[in-house]
């Protein structure tokens, strides 16, 4: 993480006191015995937590987690990527709120929200895959006296308190996640397929709505074109690619969020397409699983 506000720097002082203070007090705790578990920590989204399923299949069918069972904490919007996986024996969630966590306000009762997380499971093992601000999910498996603890050596307290791995900001997200498990199973010549693995709830599709919307005639592009980052491009920019694609017989179907509808739904307006659908706001997770394979072509970022 790179730290931008001069704020998050000088709160970084007292965190190192905070730092120097458990490892005093944590010197005369009693450990209890620990549960055979390895917990994985990623506190991204739905797309961060999707990107750790291939290091889970991976631990899960290693030899040396025979004897564990694997644990997940993510966020609420992480949840849904990890829910029906087999290879996971439990996933927990922090706060609806914890996705506000880079406000300075919050870093404390962030920290006791994992906290207790970690101290209630007692795991044996915990890989922490994605910093958060202030990397309090690092202090709270230190001080939750987890025996075995790896995360990435450049992500500031990860550094004095786990046993790392060097961070390389060039690897892709689902390696990283792949070469921190690899600290714990010991193979590092080893390659491993980085397929993501998503196990929707086909009892929560509406196909017979997707059937009739997609019963036709031509190939299908889906098309989401927004994300929560500032350098996402305007509607408009995609207006020769929707063209060239109407032109090529393809029927389009913008999908997302609910609040981008009536955006889209202006431009649509304008345009005058006849070829075009919006279903932003009227698709779940598992409806776009569904409605994936019935595509011929994706159009999407982040």
């Amino acid at each position: 993480m790179t730290f931008s506000k001069n704020i998050n720097f000088l709160l970084l002082i007292p965190l190192y006191f905070l730092v120097i203070f458990c490892h005093i007090v944590n010197f005369f705790r009693s450990k209890r015995e620990s549960n055979k578990i390895i917990l994985l920590i990623d506190l991204g989204h739905f797309g961060d937590a999707l990107m750790l399923t291939p290091s889970i299949k991976y631990l899960r069918n290693h030899n040396s987690s025979k004897l564990y069972k694997i644990f997940c904490i993510t966020t609420v919007l992480g949840k849904k990527a990890l829910d029906n996986n087999p290879d996971i024996d439990e996933v927990y969630t922090v706060s609806e709120n914890w996705d506000h966590n880079y406000n300075n306000k919050n870093w404390l009762k962030n920290y006791k929200d994992i906290y207790s997380i970690i101290n209630s499971i007692n795991p044996e093992v915990v890989i922490s895959c994605r910093s958060t601000a202030y990397h309090i999910e690092t202090i709270a498996m230190f001080n939750a006296l987890v025996s075995r603890r790896i995360g990435f050596s450049s992500k500031g307290l990860k550094s004095t308190l786990t046993d790392t791995l060097h961070y390389d900001n060039r690897v892709h997200r689902v390696n990283q996640n792949v070469d921190l498990i690899k600290l714990f199973t010991k193979d590092k010549e080893k390659d491993i397929s980085t397929t993501p693995y998503f196990y929707p709830d086909v009892n929560n599709i509406n196909q017979p709505k997707f059937d009739e919307i997609f019963n036709i005639d031509k190939k299908i592009v889906l098309i989401n074109i927004f994300a929560e980052h500032e350098y996402i491009l305007p509607i408009n920019f995609y207006e020769e690619i929707i063209d060239f694609l109407i032109a090529e017989q393809y029927y389009v179907c913008f999908v997302g969020l609910e609040k981008y509808r009536e955006k889209i739904n202006h431009f649509l307006m304008n345009k005058k397409y006849s070829s075009v659908s919006n279903l932003s706001g009227e698709t779940t997770i598992d409806d776009l699983s569904y409605i994936l394979k019935k595509s011929d072509l994706l159009i999407t970022i982040d």
